[in-house]
């Protein structure tokens, strides 16, 4: 009995209690991240990925390529040069060397271009096709030198032949030209009148043949042969491809001008003048009107004819 006193006085135990469920935390949601460039760092932060540091050998492999850019642009720049250059030289007229003969102080220049220069064969065929005998232009030269030997042989009484005494003396340009030269002295005339033909032979042109049948002589001007007739009044020199025809005094001209560098080819103004031409042409004329009036004979005044006041304009 008293054992269940003593249960009944002792306080009743609590009920259990069930522990609580254990229940997992919530997922974290994924960041996205970009993936690192190559080469790059990771990084620990949120933010981009620090870009890589550059190397040395990535500068030294931009080098050659820079230095690679610098030679093609020197390459075309002069190509581009030579391109200008070449324009500017194959669009001008060339100067003929025979201009280095005739002296810088010529009043009149005469030009003449027997050999038909560039497409002027061509023009003269077609306007000779107009006329008989000439349709074929394939037989045009043939044609010309036979019509020129015609005119010749019946000028000279058939003592010249247009092939063999003319035609090696028209190889190219030929100048015709007059000057003035300053005479010291006492004499009526102050003024020496001097007339030149300076032409372009093939080379296989001798000065006897201009003075055949007739007695010459020689003299030697500074290396060259000047040969001329009895009496002085027509010389003749040669200098390689070039002959020169005139007075021994003009002749003689003739020659300093062309070793001194004080020819045709010098005169502004005459270069001028002829820098005004396009294409090729069969003749020219320049006149210097001051020193053509110089060149005019000054009439007697006995006469009565009044000078030409207005030739040197």
């Amino acid at each position: 009995m008293t054992d269940d006193q003593t249960r009944i006085d002792q306080p009743p135990a609590p009920p259990p209690v069930d522990p609580p469920s254990a229940e997992p935390p919530p997922a974290a949601t994924p960041t996205v991240q970009p993936p690192p460039l190559a080469g790059a760092a990771p990084s620990t932060a949120g933010g981009p990925p620090t870009p890589p540091p550059v190397s040395p050998a990535a500068t030294s492999s931009q080098e050659p390529s820079r230095a690679r850019w610098i030679i093609a642009l020197g390459v075309v720049g002069v190509v581009v040069v030579l391109t200008i250059a070449g324009a500017l030289l194959l669009g001008s007229a060339s100067t003929p060397e025979a201009l280095k003969y005739v002296p810088a102080d010529a009043g009149f220049v005469a030009e003449v271009r027997m050999d038909l220069p560039g497409d002027q064969m061509q023009k003269v065929g077609n306007l000779l096709a107009h006329f008989p005998g000439f349709a074929d232009q394939s037989t045009l030269s043939a044609k010309l030198d036979e019509a020129f030997g015609r005119v010749v042989t019946e000028a000279s009484d058939g003592k010249a032949s247009f092939i063999s005494d003319i035609k090696p003396w028209l190889n190219g340009p030929l100048f015709l030209s007059g000057s003035v030269e300053e005479m010291s002295g006492d004499a009526t005339d102050s003024t020496a009148r001097r007339f030149l033909a300076a032409a372009t032979v093939n080379g296989g042109v001798d000065c006897g043949n201009v003075f055949r049948g007739k007695t010459v002589g020689h003299e030697a001007y500074k290396g060259f042969d000047i040969v001329s007739e009895s009496g002085g009044i027509m010389t003749c020199a040669l200098d390689g491809r070039f002959a020169l025809l005139g007075d021994a005094a003009s002749v003689k001209a003739a020659l300093d001008a062309k070793a001194g560098g004080t020819g045709m080819d010098k005169s502004a103004g005459y270069l001028a003048a002829r820098r005004e031409l396009t294409g090729d042409q069969l003749a020219t004329v320049y006149v210097d009107g001051s020193k053509l009036k110089a060149l005019a004979p000054s009439p007697d005044p006995s006469l009565g004819i009044t000078s030409l006041g207005g030739l040197g304009a």
